[in-house]
């Protein structure tokens, strides 16, 4: 084979010199762990990866989330109680449509600007904190560039998307968190340790903001007994906004793309080595 394509398969080094005719391995996901890319690279192998495949599904679902939280859909589910005919909720007194919203996204990489684009077809204006993105990437999304101080103070729906670093942990921090509105939503589908999980919780349970749609948290599953189960201004899923039954045909067309660009002798666009 000149291709080999692998999800978790491991493809070592005994693997890479077994193929005398491989030129190219592509990986069904964004990292490339499973591959030894040193051994691929001493044998003129190219390592490709599938980065942004989790782009739509999680952003279908942060989206989701805001529609869920800020229009009580969850929690005003007839099933969840009893059948009983629920028409008010605690924030019934600033439920209001999408249109005209400013939504702040925290990290503005792929997913970040999925968010936007699908945020934005409902008339929200959309703000960013992302000192790594290119100012061109703004300008282009109809997207302003905003400190993260500003973002929190402005907007009515917060939505993390940044990747979790040594220098990213605890990026929101509790003083960011008392920046919101009062009617502010939270949404996070990112990771827990962006945020300081503990001020986020007395916020909401203080009443200090909106509410908060969270799809991850920084110990799961959520202990029985944390506070965070207990109140009455959330939507809590158990971290499943990546999961689709199409994930590996998404996965699958990200790298098609490059291993056309081999056969076409093109530079591949994510290339690891």
């Amino acid at each position: 084979a000149e291709v080999i394509i692998a999800n978790f398969a491991p493809v070592g080094s005994a693997v890479i010199k077994a193929g005398k005719n491989l030129k190219m391995i592509g990986v069904t996901r964004s990292g490339a762990e499973n591959i030894n890319i040193g051994a691929a690279t001493e044998q003129g192998v190219k390592v490709a990866v599938a980065p942004g495949r989790l782009a739509d599904p999680v952003s279908d679902y942060t989206v989701g989330l805001i529609l869920a939280e800020s229009r009580n859909i969850a929690r005003m589910s007839i099933t969840d109680h009893g059948g009983e005919w629920m028409t008010d909720a605690p924030n019934s007194s600033y439920i209001k449509s999408l249109k005209g919203a400013t939504v702040g996204l925290v990290g503005y990489g792929i997913i970040g600007q999925r968010v936007a684009a699908k945020l934005q077809a409902f008339g929200c204006s959309i703000i960013a904190y992302d000192p790594f993105c290119r100012p061109e990437v703004f300008k282009d999304t109809n997207c302003r560039s905003v400190s993260l101080d500003e973002l929190m103070k402005t907007s009515d729906y917060i939505s993390i998307h940044a990747r979790l670093t040594k220098d990213t942990q605890g990026l929101v921090t509790r003083e960011h968190i008392n920046m919101m509105k009062p009617t502010a939503f939270f949404i996070n589908t990112a990771r827990a340790g962006l945020v300081d999980e503990d001020a986020l919780v007395d916020a909401l349970a203080e009443h200090r903001i909106g509410g908060a749609g969270l799809d991850v948290f920084s110990v799961e599953p959520i202990p029985q007994g944390h506070p965070i189960l207990g109140l009455d201004n959330v939507t809590l899923t158990p971290h499943r906004a990546g999961n689709c039954s199409n994930l590996a045909a998404i996965s699958l067309d990200i790298i098609v793309e490059d291993i056309e660009r081999y056969f076409r002798g093109e530079p591949l666009a994510h290339a690891k080595n």
